[in-house]
């Protein structure tokens, strides 16, 4: 039986703002890898195809080298259309699995899963919707079954932040045993001189550097190094920590983290995703937050994760304040957005793309709307074409380049968020 799992991004995306402005939700990490890998993982022998918003399909192509909105079922006797904010359940997973075709598992109004036959005509239906926003719903409601299924799925950018950790413990296993080496940290002598505390819950790529004087404690959860990752003297490591391909430590204290592939990360680092090409190489705090890629921290840039009163922390999302019902939660930052030296983060901040914050006093507003460029109390618009130069000088430090496309989906989002 030919199968195809087809992961899609429901209306909800906007919760994750600002960090699903720039990607579908599905390619935002918790843990060691995306959610689209937790939920391909979870279907062996099914192909594998993406549903994006039609902007964003060259950056899923990109990214995934697999087709995008591409709904040629035809080829397939069995079709999982599966939520990308899906949290994979062993016993909701074999539900799907079990379920006759025409089935939808619905909860709350939220679509979990769907099932269908490639080459049934509600499939052709299916290929006939395109991607429209809030076509999920209806569709699921016409087919033969709707099963009404308590599932698990991440709502909201901090869901992501608050999983990760655990995501991390369950990643750990699996990525040891693919890479086909041991776990303990002692391979061939490399770590003489730093100190490894659990060393079975402790991997450490061959291709990887460690210093003299670092401590990776894995009493509280395992702790995975990296392809070619650095970790410098003086760097206190605890897990649950993934640091990816590439990524550097710098000195400091690292906990709890998911730091994503070229990051270089100094001072303190306390249960914060990391989503890649992050650069915080100086002194400061960051912690319980949400960072997208090609963000720049200048030296002692802090965040406030923590209230006063020590009441849940409200973020803002879209204009609406949302009550997190956590305790600990920091900012979430969008992509290229850079810090200057000595900034303050109030708590629960989202900041959007491409913001340029600097003066060294306290960001205090709780949401900064993408290009935006000054401080608190005098904010003007970052310029799209200053904005997309620094882009590129950001990205060519890296190795990369801003591709046309890259830009014109920059330019389109900038139109459709301009104050």
């Amino acid at each position: 039986m030919k199968k195809l799992l087809v992961i899609f991004e429901d209306e909800r995306h906007g919760n994750f703002a600002s960090l699903s402005l720039l990607r579908p939700t599905y390619f935002l990490r918790s843990g060691m890898t995306e959610l689209w890998a937790h939920l391909k993982r979870s279907f062996p022998g099914y192909d594998l195809r993406f549903e994006a918003r039609p902007h964003l399909a060259y950056p899923v192509k990109r990214h995934s080298g697999l087709p995008v909105n591409d709904f040629n079922f035809h080829d397939y006797d069995r079709v999982a259309l599966v939520n990308g904010t899906l949290i994979p359940d062993e016993e909701f997973l074999d539900q799907i699995e079990a379920c006759d075709s025409e089935t939808a598992f619905v909860s709350d109004s939220v679509v979990g899963a769907f099932v269908i036959a490639g080459d049934s005509d509600c499939a052709r239906e299916y290929a006939q919707i395109k991607h429209q926003p809030g076509k999920y719903t209806p569709f699921a409601s016409s087919l033969k079954h709707v099963t009404d299924y308590t599932f698990k799925s991440y709502r909201y950018i901090w869901d992501l932040m608050q999983h990760s950790p655990d995501n991390i413990r369950r990643d750990f296993a699996l990525a040891v045993s693919e890479s086909g080496a041991p776990a303990g940290a002692n391979q061939a002598g490399r770590l003489d001189g730093s100190h490894v505390i659990a060393p079975e819950d402790v991997f450490v790529h061959p291709e990887a550097e460690i210093g003299p004087t670092v401590v990776i404690d894995a009493s509280q959860g395992p702790v995975y190094i990296g392809r070619d990752a650095i970790v410098e003297p003086h760097s206190y490591v605890r897990g649950p920590f993934y640091l990816a391909d590439g990524a550097s430590l710098l000195g400091g204290r690292f906990s709890g983290s998911s730091v994503g592939p070229v990051c270089q990360v100094g001072g303190e680092l306390e249960e914060c995703v990391l989503q890649g090409y992050v650069n915080k190489h100086h002194a400061g705090f960051i912690g319980h937050s949400y960072v997208g890629e090609w963000v720049n921290f200048g030296a002692m840039t802090t965040n406030s994760d923590l209230k006063n009163n020590y009441s849940t922390v409200r973020v803002s999302v879209g204009g609406q304040l949302i009550d997190s019902g956590q305790t600990k939660v920091g900012a979430f930052i969008g992509d290229h957005t850079k810090f200057g030296i000595g900034t303050l983060l109030n708590t629960g901040l989202n900041i959007g793309v491409f913001c340029n914050i600097f003066g060294g006093s306290l960001v205090s507003d709780k949401e900064v709307a993408s290009f935006s460029w000054g401080s608190s109390g005098s904010w003007s618009e970052h310029a799209i074409d200053k904005a997309l130069e620094t882009a590129r000088r950001a990205l060519s430090r890296r190795g990369c380049e801003l591709s046309s496309e890259d830009e014109k989906l920059i330019r389109l989002l900038r139109g459709s968020t301009k104050r």
